[in-house]
């Protein structure tokens, strides 16, 4: 079980290093937005919007 722990603190780590190259440009709120925002398109493996 520690190795899952180990990836999953390594995937989250790579996603905000990401989201951080992006949206350097954005205010701090827009930032954590866009990077919440990519957390729910990889958990819910479709970038499809819906209301």
């Amino acid at each position: 079980m520690t190795y899952s722990t180990t990836n999953v603190y390594r995937m989250k780590r790579e996603i905000i290093t990401f989201s951080k190259k992006i949206s350097s440009c954005l205010p701090r709120t827009e930032q954590k937005f866009f990077t919440d925002m990519l957390y729910g398109m990889l958990g819910s493996g479709s970038c499809l919007l819906s209301a």
